[in-house]
Formats: C-alpha cells, structure tokens, sequence
C-alpha cells in the first residue's frame, strides 16, 4: 500500500538542435543582451526560481 513515500522521476534532458543562427557582431553598448534561470532554495526548503537579465 502507499506508505507517504514519494519517488523523484528523472526528466530526460532535451537534445540541442543541430541547426543553430550564426552570431552578429554587436557594434554598440546594450545591442545584445543575455538572461538566465537562477534557483535557490529558501530556508524552509521551498525552491524558487528567477529569470535574470
């Protein structure tokens, strides 16, 4: 019977494509920017994620 016990699952990792857009050259300040995904956990355990610029 269920005991409270819980498995975590793997999630399978996407495949990068292979056809990718070529680089532009940036030619001025604040023409190319970057973001990112950084996650945490708070104290409690609870985990949350940002998007950064």
């Amino acid at each position: 019977g269920e005991e409270g016990l819980n498995l975590r699952h793997k999630r399978k990792r996407k495949r990068i494509s292979e056809a990718r857009i070529p680089r532009v050259d940036v030619t001025a300040i604040d023409q190319c920017w970057a973001i990112d995904f950084v996650s945490d956990a708070l104290s409690g355990g609870k985990r949350f994620r940002v998007l950064t610029t």
